[in-house]
């Protein structure tokens, strides 16, 4: 067994690219392309090495550790970016755990990034915590088209399941007490300061869909449960309601579908 370690500084893309290489194969197995990112990297290399034969050495990282600086590049599903990113990551046989703080859509976030190593191929491997206050105008800018029922901060605790960078499940909690809200056709509102949540799950097709499997909204006199059809670029194709309640104006299950579709997304119900 001979052991060997290094250290390095470069860009963020110089350090995705070595270890995109064997034996941690990373851009190969996980789909994403070093240049992508920018920034700056330092890191250090512990590893060892056991000769199984000679022309055939096998090599373990025991650990690698790196520190980003300014780093930008995807953080999610398509159209998801972070910026000007301060990040560790630390690498092991088991898998990767990056964390730091950045800024997706202009909003300051918190991101825990894990990668666990050795899954099957059909099993999400990755998975992307963010914690993070955003306004309707950003929400909308990473895929939630909200701002056209509300405005204010939203606290968003998001996670974001797949392989790689594809990206296949979402689940989000929204705090909305912050927000003023108002339902099309006056069926509800809220002024800012008065508490209400949002929670939703949702499955992301490969062209960017998104399927809402599950959205809830709760606050003083009001629930609802349904779930929804969303087109790439955010159209509301459909969407089925479990539960409506609003207190002196309705307690029902109902249906919606666009009778017009574009940014504005006139509806029937």
């Amino acid at each position: 067994m001979a052991r060997f370690g290094g250290t390095g500084l470069g860009g963020v893309s110089d350090f995705l690219a070595l270890v995109s290489e064997p034996p941690l194969n990373l851009s190969t197995e996980y789909g994403f392309d070093p240049a992508a990112f920018g920034g700056r990297a330092s890191w250090s290399l512990k590893s060892a090495v056991r000769c199984c034969a000679p022309s055939r050495p096998r090599i373990w990282v025991l650990t690698l550790r790196a520190g980003f600086e300014d780093v930008s590049g995807p953080a999610g599903p398509p159209g998801i970016a972070l910026s000007e990113g301060a990040v560790t990551l630390t690498i092991n046989p088991e898998g990767l755990r990056a964390e730091g703080d950045a800024q997706i859509a202009s909003a300051d976030a918190h991101l825990v990034w894990t990668e666990t190593f050795g899954l099957d191929p059909e099993v999400n491997s990755t998975q992307v915590r963010v914690n993070s206050v955003m306004t309707a105008r950003e929400l909308d800018q990473i895929g939630l088209p909200l701002r056209r029922f509300m405005d204010g901060a939203v606290g968003v605790d998001a996670t974001i399941e797949g392989r790689g960078l594809a990206f296949t499940q979402m689940a989000l909690e929204l705090d909305l007490q912050d927000a003023a809200i108002a339902l099309p056709a006056g069926l509800w509102d809220k002024p800012a300061g008065e508490p209400a949540a949002a929670s939703l799950q949702a499955v992301v097709t490969e062209d960017g869909a998104v399927q809402l499997d599950r959205l809830r909204l709760t606050g003083e006199d009001v629930a609802l449960e349904t779930s929804a059809e969303l087109a790439p670029d955010g159209r509301l194709l459909a969407a089925q309601a479990s539960r409506v309640f609003v207190r002196d104006r309705l307690g029902s299950q109902c249906r919606v579908f666009p009778v017009l579709t574009g940014p504005e997304g006139l509806l029937q119900i």
